[in-house]
């Protein structure tokens, strides 16, 4: 009787739940649905009898199994009723109650979960011994573990299932429920530990007993497996949905960690510290384990939704941070081979794309694995579960096979796993569904046939519209599909309906518009199909991106111990496989898979920032065992680039394709840069680098000799022998004469060349290639480039590719030895311009130029980050030109493309640029240290802005000093930005304040517009006298602040680095950065001497005749640019005259002195840097190694020392007990003490011109303005007549460069008074006494005098330094000039300064000894 009112209750209710519930008072006569859910909720007679029939629990029902009572089939049946009447509620009580509070406006009720939870129900008429207890409140929160139990009853699968159906429910609305059936009392009479352990076995048995049968249910999702409902068993389904949905509720502990076997009672450790034992203890975990190797898994095939949903259940477990480790920890290799086992399923083959369920589920059955398997190798610490997980996705099979008899090794076939994968879901096609396909007159009936003006067409094709209606739904993987259920009856309702006014009957009449709706039916058919089988391709796609990304980057190093032939040959080899499938997938039919090449193109974006990282890592420099030196091969590199330039072409209609290809080839030209000792090394360094180089070398071929072949380090091609090296650079030693040294330095440059060659034919291969597709790629990019509508990052990036291209395509290409694998390629290939005479062509330069020029001021105050976007598109525009401008393998060819560009007037565009005159912020209103790196301030707007543009400016100037078009286009550029000049100038002088300091960035704007000023001293009167001035005056500011004594600055910059400069012996951890600024502030002070020196020399000196006042010279209209520098200051501060606001001789001074001081401390510092690059390898011990990498390496040095560190097996021999990573360590030590010390070479070699130019400013005052000195000693005479212009050029041998230059111009001014018939060498009548009073009082003059004699003893015992460091004195080293000159020895970089300054400095000593 219980079961068949159970069953009327349940049809009511389904009754119920088809329409729409009318709500009406209980008086009324109610709906019969309406009346159950009225009396479960209000605890009636149905809930009572639903009560008196479950109450008792499963227990009770198996004690009648036991007893043999023949009603336990009539007692089973009035459960599984009652479960179903339970569920139904359950399904209905939420619509019930919305309703019944809408028209009634109270709430009468709560949710039958809320009473379950509560114990508001009453068990009246249940005798207290069918309850098992009583209690104030007990037996309701006992019924709900009551209910939950019936899953434990193994006889009957009907009441399993609904047990199962009551939990999801339960647990959907209830997450604490866990917490609940902990509480006191809340359990059944088996215990409330009991309750707990019976849910996880009882579940654990049904999963058991159900997902092994053929019957068992894969999909409930799919309707062709549910259509014999009879013999279907849902329970594996239903347990795995369970499990899905509270894994994904995020609460702890759920459902999903008591069923698979976590510690959820309070009294244990937590979720955290579980122990899994599937083995030991019987839990769902206890089945999967069965299943997923079941017969070889087999059930990832004939299960294969199945399959999938319990790997997945195992991924969230390990992806949520409370329950991961346990399982993590268990899926380890060293603790279960589960995960290595899986690699079956990851070889066996995809059903066909008809079957859609089956083929969905089994891609994220890949999707899922490859998860797990990058999770492991992300989290675990274990090094051998890690090399394990390595070696089975990267071996290929057969790899690890032993000799075989008669001494065979079987060669290995086949992918592995990593590519197989890749191939797998790549290779499947799926073709999206189209509207169009449909035919034309069905779409027309579709149009016509419409209910409320929504017709068919609009219902299958407007995503608004099926939203609205309902007619959308989401898989349990998230894929958004058509609810074939919601939008049939909407159908059915429009075809009926348009037959209806049709008029028409019979079935002639409506087969038309029935076909419609069948056609309609078949596209979201096919829609639903495509959808899902997208998205598992998707989902595998991201899968093996992250495994690919994580094996590649995090697990990088443990790859060297796993694969024989290192890690780079696999990192190039899954590159090459992902941009080839890129290539497939762009030349397939349009709708093909079109999602997945933009994420394949950002897998060969990741694998080429790896290689980036390790072309810096795993610097050469010449070095052997480079562990890139097959990857880096010329031909591999060609390869590449050669794929990469065609799927460009290809992606012409594809832009998400063509942004990351755009960044892809940046990636690649930058891993290509490599290190060239010709161009990264100065000559100096370069002699150290190759000593020791060839000492290191030596040593290793002894040591592998000694070892034996097997051992012998593979060395790079084109080592040179280093025995030969030594004996010439020996015998060029021991020998007198320039013969010798242009021997040495022909073996020297011999050396070079073979060291370079490889890296020589990667750039002009490089450069090969980029030309021959010039006009394609510049057909492609640059209407990226110029498309103002296109996004801002779009643009930005096509414009960076585009400058990159250029620099890259203008390389010339050299004779290359046939030996090298690219000498055919570039054999015969002319020097670069294709790429640019293509970007001239499409009038690329022309439009940017157009486009900057009107560009206006509120560009900059706009929204700060749409203004920050637009500056960064306006400075690649401006980078572009500058490449464009500049690039060339030789100076005549940047000459001539400056010219070229120079034709397009493009100094008269940037000055109508407004933008560059914004006047920024105070600096001092910017909050934070450093105003600079405030992104969203219009101070650091302008600043990528300004500097840009002043680059592109100079690098037309610089090259074309003789062009009176461009003077006068940088003069009318000056002009209309003077009040921007000037702040630049203002800015870096400043000292600053609390809130704001100069930094790098004022400090390069400040160097680029006194390097733009200072070429134009010749016209300077042209610039106007209120323009002229005022920059001069800035100038002169700017000199005060810069280039006096450090001590005496009032930079911060200045400040800084002496505060910061470690003293002798003492190191600094970040001495690289250190010695850059120390460098950008010499560039600045070095332009600052040129200027001033240019600003003295181009003084038209008029010499005082006798009896004229001794201060006409400043009052007769020369007292401007020109006119003299007072020796001293009145005041406080010697080096500035406050009278005429310009420094003074001793600010020259005191910038000479500090250039010794300078000069000094560099040469001190590269000589202990060249020590150490001559060393031997067995002389860098690992604690040098380690220190010098932290000390001269990149910011963040210590990672390299980490990366050297953790590649350990890229050199050695696997448990060589971090051999392999000394190796490294000095490789890189070689790499970063070279860098630093042509750094230190640069900072010296700058320090000398700063002193040369110095001292000739002073040089060119005492020609000028004092009597002629009697010199006794012979080099201050020679210096004397040079400067007096009585000497010419050819008198004086050798040539002394800038310094001879200097004096000549002095001699032309006027100086000497020769006649016309004096001979050579006859010094004429200098100037009087009376003329020194330009300089000062002779107290000034004699005091200047005694702090000039200081410098000049410095400057000499500077001299003496560079001069043993760079092979001998002036004296010496002027023996041979030409031949020296010409070699490129080592000690050729710093001569003619040498010769120079002390030229200078002998005739001060000769002045200064006159006083």
């Amino acid at each position: 009787v219980a079961s068949v009112g159970f069953q009327h209750l349940e049809l009511m209710l389904e009754l119920a739940g088809r329409s729409t519930m009318p709500a009406a008072e209980p008086s009324q006569k109610q709906p019969p649905g309406w009346a159950v859910i009225h009396d479960v909720l209000s605890n009636g007679p149905i809930m009572q009898a639903l009560l008196h029939t479950l109450a008792p629990g499963y227990e009770d029902m198996s004690a009648f199994k036991a007893n043999g009572t023949e009603a336990l089939a009539m007692r089973e049946a009035a459960v599984v009723a009652a479960l179903r009447v339970v569920n139904s509620v359950l399904r209905l009580d939420a619509r019930f109650l919305a309703d019944t509070a809408r028209t009634m406006g109270v709430d009468r009720y709560q949710p039958l979960h809320a009473h379950l939870r509560a114990g508001a129900l009453g068990v009246a008429g249940v005798p207290g011994g069918m309850l098992g207890g009583s209690g104030p409140g007990g037996p309701q929160r006992r019924l709900l573990a009551t209910l939950l139990e019936y899953v434990c009853y193994q006889d009957n699968e009907d009441v399993q299932v609904e047990a199962i159906k009551l939990t999801l429910e339960l647990s959907l609305r209830l997450p604490n429920l866990v917490e609940l059936l902990q509480q006191p009392g809340s359990t059944s009479g088996t215990g409330e530990a009991g309750t707990l352990l019976a849910l996880r076995r009882g579940y654990a048995i049904a999963l058991r007993q159900s997902i092994f049968k053929a019957a068992a249910a894969d999909n409930l999702d799919d309707p062709t497996q549910l259509a014999g409902a009879d013999a279907t068993d849902v329970r594996p389904a239903l347990i795995l949905r369970l499990l899905l949905q509270n894994a994904s509720l995020g609460s702890a502990p759920s459902l999903t960690h008591l069923l698979m076997g976590y510690d959820v009672e309070p009294s244990m450790s937590g979720l955290e510290e579980s122990l899994l034992l599937p083995r030991v203890e019987y839990s769902c975990l206890t089945i999967f384990e069965r299943a997923l190797l079941h017969q070889g898994c087999f059930l990832a095939r004939s299960k294969p939704k199945l399959y999938s949903q319990m790997l997945n259940v195992m991924y969230l477990l390990a992806t949520t941070p409370v329950s991961s480790v346990p399982i993590l920890e268990y899926l380890s290799p060293k603790n279960n081979v589960l995960l290595v086992a899986l690699k079956e399923v990851l070889g066996q083959p995809l059903p066909d794309t008809e079957q859609t369920y089956e083929c969905a589920a089994s891609l994220h059955q890949l999707s899922w694995i490859m998860r797990l398997q990058a999770l492991l190798l992300l989290r675990l610490e274990h090094v051998e579960s890690m090399r394990t997980v390595l070696s089975e996705l990267l071996k290929l099979p057969g790899e690890d096979a032993e000799e075989e008899g008669g001494g065979m090794v079987l060669t290995p076939v086949g992918r592995y796993t990593l590519l197989e994968m890749l191939h797998v879901f790549s290779t499947l096609k799926l073709q999206e569904p189209y509207l169009a396909d449909i035919p034309a007159e069905e779409r027309r009936l579709q149009a016509e046939m419409s209910v409320n003006d929504v017709s068919v067409e609009a219902l299958i094709a407007h995503p608004h519209v099926q939203s609205a209606l309902g007619v959308h739904m989401r898989s349990d993987t998230g894929d958004v599909l058509f609810d074939v259920a919601a939008l049939f009856p909407l159908l059915v309702q429009r075809y009926e309906q348009y037959v209806a006014r049709g008029g028409q009957t019979g079935p002639a009449a409506a087969e038309a518009p029935a076909a419609a709706i069948r056609g309609a039916l078949r596209y979201v058919q096919h829609f639903n199909a495509y959808a899902l089988l997208s998205g598992a391709q998707a989902a595998v796609a991201e899968a093996w991106l992250q495994l690919t990304q994580i094996v590649f980057t995090r697990q990088y190093e443990q790859l060297a111990a796993v694969l024989p032939h290192g890690p780079a040959e696999r990192l190039l080899e899954v590159l090459m496989a992902s941009l080839e499938v890129t290539r497939r997938l762009l030349t397939t039919v349009p709708g093909t898979n079109s999602d997945l090449s933009p994420l394949m193109v950002n897998v060969a974006r990741i694998l080429l920032s790896k290689l980036q990282e390790q072309a810096v890592v795993n610097v050469s420099m010449g070095q052997t065992a480079d562990p890139l030196a097959l990857v880096r091969a010329p031909h591999r590199c060609h390869e590449l680039l050669r794929l990469l330039l065609e799927l460009l072409a290809l992606s012409r209609r594809v832009q998400p394709v063509r942004v990351q290809l755009y960044a892809a080839l940046l990636q690649y030209l930058q891993f290509c840069r490599g290190s060239k000792l010709s161009s990264t090394c100065s000559p100096l360094v370069l002699e150290a680098v190759l000593q020791g180089l060839g000492t290191a070398q030596a040593e290793s071929r002894t040591a592998a000799t000694a070892a034996g072949p097997s051992s012998t380090p593979a060395l790079t091609n084109g080592y040179a022998d280093s025995t030969t090296r030594q004996l010439a650079l020996q015998g060029a030693a021991g020998s007198n004469g320039g013969e010798a040294a242009a021997a040495a330095a022909a073996v020297t440059s011999t050396v070079v060349a073979r060291l370079d060659a490889a890296q020589e034919a990667i750039e002009q291969g490089n450069a090969l290639l980029v030309n021959e597709q010039g006009p394609v790629l510049v057909d492609i990019m640059a209407r990226d480039a110029l498309d103002s509508s296109a996004p801002q990052l779009q643009q930005a990036v096509a414009l960076h590719a585009l400058a990159a291209l250029v620099a890259a395509g203008a390389a010339s290409p050299s004779a290359l030895p046939t030996t090298t694998p690219a000498a055919g390629l570039v054999a015969g290939s002319s020097a670069g311009g294709s790429l640019a005479g293509a970007l001239y062509a499409h009038n690329v330069p022309q439009a940017l130029l157009a486009g900057l020029a009107g560009v206006p001021q509120t560009l900059l105050a706009a929204h700060a980050r749409g203004s920050r976007r637009a500056v960064f598109v306006i400075e690649a525009q401006l980078g572009l030109l500058l490449q464009l401008g500049q690039s060339g393998p030789s100076p005549r060819v940047r000459q001539l493309a400056a010219q070229s560009l120079s034709a397009l007037q493009p100094l008269q565009h940037l000055a109508g640029c407004r933008a560059l005159d914004v006047e920024p912020e105070d600096p001092g209103s910017v909050p934070g240290p450093v105003g600079s790196g405030q992104m969203d301030t219009l101070r650091f707007r302008l600043q990528h802005l300004m500097a840009p543009t002043l680059r592109l400016v100079l690098a037309i100037v610089a090259p074309l000093p003789e062009s009176n078009a461009v003077r006068h286009d940088a003069r009318l550029f000056v002009g209309a930005h003077y009040r921007a000049l000037d702040r630049v100038l203002r800015e870096a002088a400043s000292p600053g304040n609390f809130n704001w300091t100069p930094g790098d960035s004022e400090l390069e704007q400040a160097e680029l517009v006194t390097s733009l000023l200072s070429r134009l001293v010749p016209v300077w009167t042209e610039l106007g006298p209120t323009q002229g001035e005022g920059l001069r005056h800035a100038l002169f500011r700017l000199a005060l602040a810069f280039c006096c004594l450090d001590t005496k600055s009032t930079s911060p910059i200045v400040k800084s680095l002496h505060t910061l400069s470690p003293h002798p012996g003492q190191a600094s951890p970040n001495r690289t950065a250190l010695v850059s600024r120390a460098l950008r502030v010499a560039s600045l002070r070095a332009v600052l001497a040129r200027f001033l020196r240019d600003l003295v020399a181009h003084h038209q000196h008029h010499p005082i005749q006798s009896g004229a006042p001794s201060g006409a010279s400043l009052g007769d209209g020369h007292g401007g640019a020109g006119a003299p520098l007072r020796c001293l200051g009145p005041g406080p501060r010697p080096e500035y005259d406050p009278h005429t606001a310009r420094p003074t001789l001793m600010l020259v001074r005191d910038m000479a002195e500090q250039a010794t001081v300078d000069a000094g401390a560099a040469l001190d510092e590269l000589e202990g840097l060249l020590g150490l690059l001559r060393m031997p390898d067995r002389a860098l011990d690992d604690a040098t190694c380690a220190e010098k990498l932290v000390e001269y390496g990149p910011p963040g040095g210590a990672a390299a020392v980490a990366a050297a560190e953790d590649s350990a097996g890229l050199e050695g021999v696997s448990g060589a007990g971090g051999l392999g990573g000394l190796l490294a360590r000095r490789r890189l030590a070689r790499h970063y003490l070279a860098l630093a010390s042509s750094q230190l070479d640069t900072l010296l070699g700058k320090d000398l011109f700063i002193l040369e130019h110095s001292l000739a400013i002073i040089v060119l005052h005492f020609v000028r303005y004092l009597p002629r000195p009697l010199s006794s000693a012979p080099g201050a005479a020679a210096g004397a007549a040079a400067a007096g212009g009585g000497v010419t050029q050819g008198a004086f041998q050798p040539s002394l460069g800038g310094s001879e230059e200097m004096l000549m111009d002095a001699a032309a001014a006027g100086l000497s008074a020769t006649a016309g018939g004096q001979q050579q060498g006859e010094v004429g009548a200098g100037p009087q006494a009376a003329d020194a009073a330009a300089l000062g009082s002779s107290a000034d003059l004699a005091y200047f005098v005694s702090r000039l004699q200081e410098t000049c003893l410095h400057a000499e015992e500077l001299l003496g330094k560079v001069s043993d460091l760079a092979g001998g004195g002036p004296e010496q080293l002027a023996a041979a000039p030409a031949a020296v000159a010409g070699a490129g020895t080592a000690g050729s970089r710093h001569i003619h300064r040498l010769e120079g300054i002390d030229l200078m400095v002998r005739t001060l000593k000769s002045y200064c000894a006159s006083f």
